[in-house]
């Protein structure tokens, strides 16, 4: 049954659902008139017919069955005299539905008539959430010969067993609506949003006194902290590591002395592995077998494997993975992979957020296409969750960004599991894949893209290395695609040979750009130096950035082409402050304001060296160069959160009514405070330029 309860929010992926597919025979085809003779039902879960959640039965409907229905439906009088009344069967029949979302063909009917027997027995009615599969059939458009239910399970190749009966019928709808789902992909509708916007492309009219209950899938506040802080911030250090000799007797007087409940134990040879002893593991011992437990070495109790969580991660992804391990402690690395702190379960907050706070680790543990698409679909939930907690923007960019480097990597780990399979690896592989532009730089929104790249150690193109990484590169970035990461339009991924290069030729390549005198020559540059390794070797990855950087700021011809790009395209403010919109009433605040902003602190962090990716972090840090007007850094800084605010919250507003996700503002959704505000952001912006002085003019 807890399964069978799972909610499907707006934005969970077709592929996906958890619903109820519904049909119902009737006395009559006129709803006002028609009471119900049978109630057909089968579960969605997860996206398949769960076979074991089905609902049939006959309902007396209190009058006699005319002889023109029964030539349908095959029901007469007699067939239901003894069947239970609508009246009886509610409980049972709202119990079934559990509040999912109900899918059906020609769905107005069948809630038309529902609406009737509750008003008949006196029952207060609340319009269901629906998804006709009618209506879809219809602004699919050519597939369809007509849009009859026959019609369309023969195009679809369904066949209907029992038609005219509510089960037969409901089925059929079940099988017709997941034959749907990759068409209605390939026409870029993924999400149950979009698919409710799509549907009334088929039937304006016919849905426009539909009605819909609000979502019911939003937390509507959660503890943000976890959100807004990383291990780093709580771990124990430095770390207590002890040699595998020691007695527990010794260990558990040096935790009682540093006031700390585990201890990390060092492998007791070169093959070994490192563990740890927790005070619960040596009170359990205890209490099994107290004799002589005091005097056993450690390295023999120690628990293994070792298990960890890098520094830099945000404390929910260390809530996740205890939560789904059963442990109370991590060991905390860095980078390189060497032990640094301790996190124990009572560093952390005891608050959860449920599955939202295990939204990495399940990214993590994906073992399939559809695991890593169930995890990846639970970001705008979370998204949504924290906005409403008023965490800062920035932190939420942040998170987005982290996850989608996280998944970007994952996607990458399958990917290249499954292609060793097929193809062994050369010898010689040494590559990183990167994620660049705002994922880089920790500021991605939920209108995001692929931009990725691979660089590898050595070897020709399309030689050995790079024809392997070419199958890679094509392969994660159509699974990103499948998940719900769409291509990016500009090409800028690791499939393209141009975003995949050895070593040498990314340094070639940068060398090239360096030399350009046309400022439109260099606009691929700029989120390279944005990029952040996810994938194999970082270290590959992280010296050619360091060295671009380098080179960057020894060329300062490059950052004054860079610099003519950080000036925004158009002015957005008219005469007397009027914000100008286009022919939609929007606003593309990335294009026109972000970009300037997140453009010109790139140039001042390769200028001065300044070695963050951040944004605001690079800002920050040009606040110490000297001349530079620190207010001015202020009020850009400011402008930044406040535009990035603005998107997200469109965004979040868009999501719900199935548009397109963009960076566009809908000007005319903002109340008048929200539009000074934006006025204001954008004087900001068209002055952020000024920060890069007289250098760059």
């Amino acid at each position: 049954m807890a399964e069978r309860l799972l909610y499907s929010s707006a934005t969970t992926p077709l592929s996906l659902l958890t619903a109820v597919v519904i049909d119902t025979e009737t006395t009559s085809i006129d709803p006002r008139e028609a009471r119900l003779v049978q109630i057909g039902a089968i579960g969605l879960l997860k996206g398949r017919i769960d076979e074991k959640d089905v609902f049939s039965e006959l309902v007396n409907p209190q009058m006699s069955v005319p002889e023109a229905s029964s030539r349908i439906h095959g029901l007469t009088t007699a067939d239901v005299a003894d069947a239970p009344t609508f009246a009886d069967l509610q409980p049972q029949f709202e119990g079934f539905l559990a509040d999912r979302l109900i899918i059906g063909y020609a769905l107005d009917f069948d809630m038309a008539v529902l609406k009737r027997e509750y008003a008949l027995n006196r029952q207060r009615w609340i319009e269901p959430r629906t998804l006709d599969v009618r209506l879809l059939a219809r602004a699919i458009g050519s597939v369809m010969p007509d849009h009859s239910l026959d019609a369309i399970a023969a195009a679809l190749n369904v066949k209907i067993d029992g038609r005219h009966t509510a089960p037969g019928d409901a089925r059929a709808t079940a099988e017709i609506f997941l034959k749907l789902v990759p068409l209605l992909k390939e026409r870029g509708v993924r999400t149950l949003a979009e698919a409710r916007e799509y549907s009334r492309q088929g039937d304006l009219d016919a849905i426009a006194n539909h009605g819909t209950r609000p979502e019911r899938g939003v937390m509507a506040r959660i503890d943000s902290f976890p959100y807004r802080h990383r291990v780093a911030d709580l771990m124990s250090a430095p770390p207590l590591i002890m040699p595998p000799s020691l007695t527990l007797r010794e260990v558990l007087s040096i935790m009682m002395k540093h006031e700390v409940s585990s201890v990390f134990i060092e492998p007791e040879n070169a093959n070994g592995s490192s563990g740890i002893v927790t005070e619960r593991d040596v009170l359990r011992m205890l209490e099994r077998q107290s004799e002589g437990v005091l005097k056993l070495k450690a390295g023999m109790v120690a628990s293994r494997p070792l298990h960890s969580i890098r520094e830099d991660a945000f404390l929910y992804r260390a809530m996740g993975r205890m939560n789904r391990l059963h442990i109370r402690h991590l060991a905390v690395t860095s980078k390189n992979g060497k032990i640094v702190g301790a996190l124990s379960a009572r560093d952390l907050l005891r608050q959860r957020a449920g599955d939202m706070i295990e939204l990495g680790d399940a990214l993590d543990q994906s073992s399939s296409v559809e695991e890593l698409n169930d995890a990846w679909s639970r970001l705008p939930l979370l998204v949504r969750s924290l906005a409403a907690e008023k965490l800062d923007v920035r932190e939420i960019t942040a998170i987005i960004s982290y996850e989608l480097c996280n998944v970007t990597r994952r996607a990458a780990e399958l990917v290249a599991a499954e292609l060793a399979l097929e193809d062994r690896p050369p010898g010689e592989l040494r590559f990183a894949l990167m994620v660049l532009g705002s994922g880089g730089r920790g500021e991605s929104l939920l209108a995001l893209d692929q931009d990725n790249a691979i660089v590898f150690h050595s070897g020709e193109p399309e030689g050995e290395v790079d024809r392997w990484l070419e199958k890679l590169g094509q392969r994660l970035n159509e699974l990103l695609h499948e998940i719900g990461v769409p291509l990016c339009k500009g090409g800028v991924m690791a499939r393209n040979p141009k975003w995949r290069k050895s070593a040498a030729a990314w340094r070639a390549q940068l060398a090239d750009w360096l030399s350009r005198t046309d400022p439109q020559d260099i606009r691929n540059a700029d989120i390279f130096f944005d990029a952040i390794p996810v994938f194999g070797d970082d270290s590959l990855a992280e010296e050619l950035l360091k060295d671009s950087v380098t080179a960057a700021a020894q060329t300062p011809g490059f950052l004054r082409l860079m610099a003519m790009n950080a000036e925004p395209m158009e002015n957005l403010l008219g005469w007397f402050g009027r914000l100008r919109t286009d022919e939609s009433g929007r606003i593309d605040l990335k294009r026109n304001g972000l970009m300037p902003i997140f453009s010109t602190a790139r140039i001042l962090a390769l200028r001065h060296e300044i070695h963050e990716r951040s944004t605001m972090a690079r800002l920050r840090g040009a606040r110490n160069i000297p001349g530079m007007p620190e207010t001015l850094v202020d009020h850009v800084i400011e402008a930044h959160g406040l535009l990035l605010g603005q998107i997200l919250q469109q965004q979040l507003r868009d999501t719900d009514r199935g548009y397109k996700l963009s960076n566009n503002v809908a000007v005319n959704e903002l109340t008048l405070y929200e539009r000074e505000r934006m006025r204001w952001a954008l004087e900001q912006v068209r002055l952020a330029p000024n920060l890069l002085g007289d250098f760059f003019r």
